[in-house]
This record gives structure tokens, sequence and C-alpha cells, in this order.
């Protein structure tokens, strides 16, 4: 495991912002509210290189469709109003210090605002994970696989980002995932994915029960996936991070509680967060672990993000229509 490849860390002091009440109900002062969110390939209106192909000199993209991107996504930030965003597909921290000086420019009261950020990826790669935050972030760590084992050579990952929000007296660990996708199928990916899920473990290994600690992003694994368990305590866990590998035997699994599921195991939303051949898919998920609960938790579907049918409404690089082909998912954490 590597740590600390490439990471960016920074504080805006924001002005003002009066934006609407959120959708996601808070308890009490110990609840904070959490959106994570896959953007969809995020670019800014600079070619590095670095870019999908379809970006790179594309008369469709351009720093205008840049902007109305933005101001859709910024849009979206403000009606959500989370105290906590997770993206994935973010292309680098330009793209957050222009969600920030827009969100900054249409402020009102500074309480509403996200003062904090962090960014990471790989060096070269092209793109990583954005954290937008109310709350002070603290103890940015990055970690990364290196897989020799395996026939197949490894192919790129992404970074797994560990971040520290200071609330009140209390901490936040938050980690931040984007596994492989499944492009190349779903079972010749599998094994990767595997690698990832004890990457995580091995992480979470580090914590204890005291801890307050939520795991979210794009696993590109559905919930039902990962190995279930929902014989035990329903708001403890319901979900098992395998800690078992062929080099690391002794690692113990670790308990996890996922949020898409009801106590006898079935879904608790007919809709999902990704829309896939027809069919909803749950690969963005919030899991919590420690002393921590999730609740009101759901896929945001009655915005402008969503069609009439709650389909997610895709970005389209030559109309510069759409937001993403994922829902964002929103909860409350009872710290």
């Amino acid at each position: 495991m590597k740590k600390s490849i490439y990471l960016f860390l920074s504080i805006f002091m924001i002005f003002g912002c009066s934006l609407e009440t959120s959708q996601c109900h808070k308890e009490n002062e110990n609840t904070v509210s959490l959106v994570c969110w896959n953007l969809q390939t995020f670019f800014d209106a600079e070619t590095t290189g670095t870019e999908y192909s379809e970006f790179i000199k594309n008369p469709d993209w351009n720093r205008d469709a840049y902007q109305n991107r933005l101001n859709r996504l910024c849009s979206a930030i403000s009606t959500l109003k989370a105290d906590i965003f997770v993206f994935q597909e973010v292309e680098n921290s330009n793209v957050i210090i222009d969600i920030s000086n827009k969100l900054q420019t249409n402020a009102w009261n500074s309480k509403d605002l996200w003062h904090y950020s962090c960014f990471a990826k790989k060096e070269g790669t092209s793109i990583g994970i954005a954290i937008l935050s109310k709350f002070p972030l603290e103890n940015l760590k990055t970690h990364s696989l290196q897989i020799q084992s395996q026939k197949e050579i490894q192919p790129q990952s992404r970074l797994l980002v560990e971040v520290q929000a200071k609330i009140k007296e209390k901490t936040l660990t938050i980690f931040a995932n984007h596994w492989k996708s499944k492009s190349g199928g779903q079972a010749q990916t599998e094994i990767w994915r595997d690698w990832q899920e004890l990457q995580m473990t091995q992480q979470l290994q580090k914590c204890n029960q005291n801890d307050k600690v939520v795991i979210c992003g794009d696993f590109n694994r559905d919930a039902c996936e990962f190995v279930c368990d929902f014989s035990g305590n329903y708001k403890d866990y319901n979900t098992i991070f395998r800690g078992v590998s062929e080099e690391c035997k002794s690692i113990e699994n670790i308990k996890v509680y996922s949020p898409w599921f009801l106590q006898n195991g079935s879904y608790a939303t007919q809709t999902g967060s990704y829309f896939f051949n027809d069919c909803w898919e749950r690969i963005d998920n919030i899991f919590c672990y420690g002393d921590i609960k999730i609740m009101g938790f759901s896929p945001k579907i009655t915005e402008n993000w969503a069609t009439s049918e709650g389909i997610p409404k895709k970005f389209l690089i030559y109309s510069g229509n759409g937001y993403s082909d994922h829902l964002p998912i929103m909860c409350n954490l009872v710290l």
C-alpha cells in the first residue's frame, strides 16, 4: 500500500449563502447530512491531455459549455444543501475552486457555505475524488493498490481517500471510494474490486467501535453483490467487508451497515442510484462503522437532475444538457 501519491487540500473562506432548506431532515444538532454523487466525467474547460477522448478537441466542449454545467451543479448543491458532499469523477482541484467561487457569488449567508474542501487523484490520471464540507477537514490521506500476485496486469485503480471532519467536539472519519468499473466484463474485473474491498477492510481494521466512520462512493458493485448478513442487529450491520486473501489470511472481516436494505433484506427503495439496461443498480453506497447511525437515506429523484420517472439525466456532451448518469444519494449521519 502506498499513501499520498497526489493530493490537494484547501480552505475557502467564502462569505454568504441563503439556500433552500435541506431535503434530508435533521433530527438534532448531532446529525450531519451527507450526499454522495458520481458526477460523470466532470472536466473543466482546459485541455491537459488526460481527459477522456470525447472531451479533447471537441467543439461541443468549451468554456461556455463548462460554465453551463458548473452552474447546474452548483444549483443542485444549493438545492440539496447537505453538510458534506462526496463527489466522484472530478477532473482536478480547479473544478473545486470554480464550484466554491460560484457558490460564493450566489451567497448571502456564510453559515450555509462549504468553507472546506479536499481533492485527490493519481498524477496523470483523468478523474479523482472531491469533498466539500461545512466542517473543517483534517488529516487527509490517500491509499493506493499495487498488486503483483495476479496473472493479469493490474488495471489503473483510483485512490482510496481518507479524511477527518471535525464537527464540534466529535470527529467523523470519511473514506471515499471509486472502485474498478465492470468495463471488460463483470466476472473478469471482480478480482480488482475484491482487492479494493480488502484494502478498505485493512483501513477499517485500524478503527475501533468507538470511532465514527462513514465509507461512501461508487463501488461499481451492487449492494446485494457484497456479502450480506441480515441475521444480526439490523441497525448495527448488514454487510461484511471481507478481509481474507491469499496473501493476508489473518485479516478479520469487518461488519458495516448499508441503508439500501430493510431488516428482512429487501431493498429500502424501489429506485437505485444508477439506471442501466432498463434496470436499477445500487452501486453507489454509504456504509457506516462504529459509533454512528444512518437515518433518512434515499436517492434524490425529485429535482432537475432526474426525469419525471426518477431516472438520472445523463450529461450529454453534444448538447451540453444533463447532469450525471448517477443519482445523488443522501442521508443523515447521527453522531
